[in-house]
C-alpha cells in the first residue's frame, strides 16, 4: 500500500533561499543533499508525494531522479519547467484536489484564504509563505513550506493528527 506525503518549497540548488529562509545549511550542495537524505529516509518508491511547488532552480532532473515516490507537482511561481522537465512528474498543475480522503484536500502553492467547500471542513495545503503567514482559526489552512517541517515530507496522517489538535506544533512530530 503506498504512504501520501505533502512537502512545498524544497528550492533544490536555490543558494539565495539559505539566506531567504535562514536555513541551517552552509552551502546549496549540503542543502541538497539534505533534503534527498531527508526526503529518501521516510518515502518509499511506490508511495505518493504531492510537491506543491518551488521544486528546484535549474537543474530538475538530477533531483528529481534521486527522490524516491511517484511525485505531483503543484506548480509555484519559481518553476519554469520544460516539456521534458514536467514529463519528470506524475501529474502537473496549478491546483488539485484530494477527494480519495475524509476530509477532502485542495493543495495550492499559494494559501486561499476562502474556497468554495472551506466552511465544510475541508483542508487547504500551501506553501509559497515559507511560515510567515498568520493562521486563521475559521479555517483548516496550512503551510507545508520545507523549512516549516524541518525540510522532511509530511505523511497524510500527521495533516489530520495536526487538524484534530493531537500535533500542535511541527517540533512536535514523531515525538
Amino acid at each position: 500500500m503506498s504512504n501520501i506525503f505533502f512537502i512545498s518549497d524544497t528550492h533544490f540548488n536555490w543558494k539565495s533561499i539559505i539566506k531567504y529562509d535562514n536555513r541551517p545549511f552552509s552551502s546549496v550542495e549540503e542543502m541538497n543533499e539534505q533534503l534527498i537524505k531527508n526526503w529518501n529516509g521516510i518515502v518509499k518508491s511506490n508511495d505518493i508525494v504531492y510537491h506543491l511547488g518551488d521544486f528546484a532552480l535549474g537543474r530538475v532532473f538530477d533531483f528529481k531522479t534521486r527522490l524516491r515516490g511517484n511525485v505531483h507537482l503543484i506548480l509555484g511561481n519559481h518553476d519554469k519547467l520544460n516539456c521534458k522537465e514536467k514529463k519528470l512528474f506524475t501529474t502537473v498543475s496549478d491546483i488539485k484536489y484530494l477527494k480519495s480522503t475524509a476530509p477532502r484536500i485542495i493543495m495550492c502553492h499559494y494559501p486561499l484564504r476562502s474556497w468554495a467547500p472551506s466552511l465544510k471542513g475541508r483542508i487547504h495545503l500551501h506553501g509559497h509563505c515559507h511560515g510567515k503567514l498568520p493562521a486563521i482559526d475559521s479555517i483548516k489552512c496550512l503551510d507545508i513550506s520545507d523549512p516549516v517541517w524541518n525540510f522532511t515530507p509530511i505523511p497524510l496522517e500527521t495533516i489530520f493528527q495536526i487538524f484534530d489538535g493531537k500535533i500542535i506544533s511541527p517540533s512536535k512530530i514523531g515525538k
